[in-house]
């Protein structure tokens, strides 16, 4: 996947407001059917806050006004998901930079947010399982 995508994917997955990272893989899932790789995230939250698209504060992220306001931009009524990512992907392919130091992510750190993702995910399956029986 170019990076110009894998950017818009982490934008698009990251909430307007402060949530953990687990929330992101969540998202990203959603659309996506993949979480994403441990190098996409560290590239992808390294660049899009160098942009100052997002914003992160001790282990959370959010879109900053300036990220909210692209998305917003890119948005089209009538539109699915996926015209939307292709279209904030074309803006953000547009944008450049120098170089965007790598988001600092641990690979223990991507698997605890992802092990937090998959407790959720189970927790919300048993209650709708539950609610069939």
């Amino acid at each position: 996947m170019r990076q110009s995508r894998i950017n818009a994917w982490i934008l698009l997955a990251t909430p307007n407001e402060s949530k953990p990272l687990s929330y992101i893989l969540g998202m990203a899932d959603g659309l996506n059917k993949a979480i994403p790789e441990l190098d996409e995230l560290r590239d992808s939250l390294g660049w899009l806050l160098s942009a100052d698209l997002i914003v992160s504060n001790e282990g959370t992220f959010q879109r900053t006004e300036q990220g909210r306001g692209l998305l917003a931009a890119c948005e089209v009524d009538g539109e699915n998901a996926f015209q939307l990512w292709d279209r904030v992907e074309s803006t953000l392919a547009k944008m450049s930079f120098e170089s965007a130091a790598p988001y600092d992510l641990s690979a223990e750190e991507l698997d605890d947010a992802y092990n937090e993702y998959r407790r959720r995910i189970s927790a919300v399956y048993e209650k709708l399982d539950s609610r069939d029986t």
